[in-house]
């Protein structure tokens, strides 16, 4: 199993990750739920730094279709779960964990720990 965790470099057709990822099985691809909250959350940064700005409705506008579109994409991928049984393992991953919340350095060797194939 691949799990996607640069997403964005997919979506955005960056040359090398897309090949890589086009060599491989569309079943055998995932993403954590972890990468689909940031996502998620990124647009809805966007909305709500525009939502009171009616000079910018183009930029609400945008931030909108970018959460569609995101959630459309998203029924199309594996997503997987992150849950409270993984709690032995973030005690022993070497670095910075606060309640299921990752920092960013961390998060490649948790999953890497957790979806060996």
């Amino acid at each position: 199993m691949w799990i996607l965790d640069h997403l964005s470099l997919f979506q955005n057709s960056h040359p090398l990750v897309t090949q890589r990822i086009r060599q491989q099985n569309p079943e055998n691809l995932a993403i954590t739920v972890i990468t689909f909250e940031e996502k998620v959350k990124g647009w809805l940064n966007v909305i709500n730094k525009y939502n009171n700005q009616a000079s910018k409705y183009e930029k609400l506008i945008w931030g909108y279709k970018g959460l569609w579109d995101e959630i459309e994409y998203f029924k199309n991928i594996k997503l997987l779960e992150f849950d409270t049984k993984f709690q032995p393992t973030l005690s022993k991953i070497p670095c910075q964990v606060s309640l299921f919340r990752l920092i960013k350095p961390c998060k490649l060797f948790l999953i890497s720990l957790l979806y060996k194939p």
